[in-house]
């Protein structure tokens, strides 16, 4: 007689370690002010990874930080800066895992723009598309000035005085861009913020 016996069950898979490459502004943030704290003012590592603030700026602390263009820092200067500020003993782990992600994000938005076709722009296109542009900031701050020299100044004549005189691609897009503008859209200044600016004063 032929005995069955019961099949063990599956063995259940291993947990897979999950890794986080992304890192939060208020992560940021605080590697940033640890660097500041053991690093002088004038240190080359110090003044790289500040600039990096503009990453976070605006945004609450558990918000992703996200790549910027132009990009604050070169990826050159950002490891440089890294590999002076790994040698300290006073800064934590976290400090630097924080930097670390942050090199990840530059690494990240560098290969995907070396996928993309090479495009070539000759000297004279690239020399009338700045000219266009000065002119088109210029044509705005213009109209602006000549507004605020009333007695009376008000948006609706700016917008008046813009829409009149929109003769240009490149003025009609600035034109489109102020109308579209909405001050709640900018983002709040957060207590940290705030509190570093009371510190160091405006682009600190």
């Amino acid at each position: 007689m032929k005995l069955f016996t019961k099949k063990p069950a599956p063995a259940a898979p291993a947990e897979v370690k999950q890794t986080r490459e992304d890192v939060t502004c208020g992560e940021l943030n605080d590697a940033i002010a640890a660097v500041r704290d053991v690093l002088a003012s004038d240190a080359t590592a110090r003044q790289t990874i500040e600039a990096l603030w503009v990453l976070a700026s605006g945004n609450e602390d558990d918000a992703i930080v996200k790549f910027i263009d132009p990009a604050p820092v070169t990826m050159e200067a950002l490891d440089d800066a890294i590999g002076q500020v790994q040698e300290l003993e006073e800064l934590s782990a976290g400090t630097l895992t924080a930097l670390r992600r942050v090199r990840v994000l530059f690494a990240r938005e560098r290969s995907a723009r070396a996928a993309e076709p090479v495009q070539y722009a000759t000297v004279a296109q690239l020399k009338a598309h700045d000219a266009a542009m000065f002119d088109a900031f210029g044509w705005a701050l213009g109209a602006m000035a000549a507004e605020l020299n009333r007695s009376h100044p008000t948006q609706a004549h700016v917008i008046d005085l813009l829409n009149r005189s929109a003769s240009t691609p490149e003025r009609k897009k600035l034109l489109a861009g102020i109308r579209e503008f909405r001050e709640e859209d900018v983002p709040k200044v957060t207590q940290r913020e705030w509190l570093r600016y009371q510190s160091h004063g405006p682009g600190r």
